[in-house]
């Protein structure tokens, strides 16, 4: 019996915050910032964005909640892409 190899973390990782992710992860915000995201993710970005890329895109969400958090579970996702991007960043 063949043995299916697993993914590492890396690969788990670039899939969440792949261009088409991102975009999937925050569809349900119609903020300003959100938008403009979503034009540089498709016009600029590859499939995965490099880190400048990350970057810009991470302060973009920052944005975004410093203007527009309440401190409700509704941001939650916004959140935890802020936290996976950090964590791409880092490694």
């Amino acid at each position: 019996m063949k043995k299916i190899p697993k993914p590492d973390d890396s690969v788990i990782l670039n899939s969440m915050v792949s261009r088409d992710a991102i975009v999937h992860r925050l569809r349900k915000y119609g903020f300003i910032e959100i938008a403009i995201l979503n034009h540089f993710l498709h016009f600029f970005c590859g499939s995965v964005p490099d880190r400048a890329s990350f970057l810009y895109i991470k302060e973009k969400l920052k944005e975004c909640l410093d203007i527009h958090n309440n401190g409700s579970d509704y941001f939650l996702e916004i959140h935890r892409l802020v936290l996976d991007i950090d964590h791409v960043i880092s490694i």
